[in-house]
């Protein structure tokens, strides 16, 4: 298997995109009263479990399940970067999609996981 620079070009372009993405999605979506499932699940329900300081940390085994997103936000997260990817990757005449969706995967791996 060979890599090539634009492959590995979009991996580490959109690896800075989805930390930008995220930051907007927690921000503008999680934090404001816009939806109420997102905004009800992460700023009523997890921050009302886990602030800051020592109430950041997990303390009950039973708020386990409320520090991760759900587990279908994932694929459909990255689901819905599919059409985006090829898009860019057909108007940049560029093999971004493989490199894009491993950084973006890779990506949420860490940030729900570490």
């Amino acid at each position: 298997m060979t890599f090539h620079f634009t492959e590995v070009a979009g991996f580490i372009s959109l690896f800075f995109y989805a930390s930008f993405f995220e930051w907007v999605l927690h921000r503008f979506l999680m934090h404001q009263p816009i939806w109420s499932y997102p905004f009800k699940s992460h700023a009523l329900i997890h921050h009302g479990i886990f602030r800051s300081g020592t109430t950041y940390f997990l303390t009950h085994d039973e708020d386990l399940k409320k520090i991760r997103f759900a587990w279908w936000n994932a694929p459909l997260i990255l689901g819905l970067h599919v059409p985006l990817l090829l898009w860019i990757q057909d108007l940049l005449q560029m093999n971004i999609f493989f490199g894009g969706m491993a950084a973006l995967g890779l990506y949420y791996f860490l940030y729900e996981y570490l």
